[in-house]
């Protein structure tokens, strides 16, 4: 946070901002959390700004990659819940993106790699101890759970030992599912994990890629093991 302070205060940008504006400390918030992928928790605290003006969308602006925002727009519109959509972000949306608003309609289905967040965490295996090591950059594994009775498309989310996190929000585990099934092949890591004073489904936010057609991958799951090869060096053996 201090670093993100330096440079706004170098470029300028906080140089409109009074002591009374409180909505200054919700945007920083914001902007840290979205930098290390943790969009859903982000985006909690942009709802919390109490009007939006030109001042709070340039920091924005000189903060956020079109992309990230782009990528933040896409959690927003295909995979928040009811509840977390009481204040729409609409505006701000059109704002920041333009034309460029457009994509998010096929975003999940098209980009090579996004961050989203893991859901059910309230349900994990693992002990709060446990979910609080697990460190950014950690591989972790994406697997359809085919037989899953409440929803054929379901994705679990397992740590490096193969115990289940929690799984991916319904709408973006249909769009992977359809593309798994098409042939594209995909990896996952920890993008970051965020203490438990947050709410468990904005907690464990992971980065997504799909890798190109030319790197090898094979995986190969069974009772007894899941065993994923990233490439022909580097190989991830997962035993539960």
């Amino acid at each position: 946070m201090q670093r993100l302070l330096k440079t706004l205060t170098e470029q300028g940008l906080l140089h409109e901002w009074e002591d009374t504006d409180f909505d200054l400390p919700y945007l920083l918030r914001a902007v840290a959390l979205m930098r290390h992928g943790a969009l859903a928790a982000g985006l909690w605290d942009l709802r919390r700004v109490s009007k939006w003006q030109t001042r709070h969308l340039t920091l924005l602006k000189s903060c956020l990659s079109k992309d990230l925002i782009l990528n933040a727009f896409a959690e927003d519109y295909h995979n928040a819940f009811p509840w977390e959509q009481k204040k729409s972000l609409d505006l701000m949306w059109g704002a920041l993106l333009g034309d460029k608003i457009e994509q998010v309609y096929n975003y999940h289905k098209q980009h090579a790699a996004f961050y989203t967040r893991v859901v059910g965490l309230k349900h994990s295996l693992l002990s709060e101890q446990e979910i609080s090591n697990i460190t950014p950059g950690t591989f972790i594994i994406v697997v359809p759970e085919c037989n899953n009775p409440v929803d054929p498309n379901a994705i679990a989310v397992l740590n490096p030992n193969g115990v289940k996190i929690g799984y991916l929000r319904k709408p973006l585990a249909e769009v992977i599912t359809l593309r798994l099934a098409a042939g594209n092949q995909a990896i996952a890591k920890i993008a970051h994990v965020l203490p438990k004073e947050f709410h468990p489904d904005s907690r464990v936010n992971i980065k997504v890629q799909f890798l190109p057609e030319s790197t090898t991958f094979v995986k190969m799951i069974s009772k007894e093991t899941i065993t994923i090869q990233i490439t022909e060096k580097k190989w991830i053996a997962v035993k539960h």
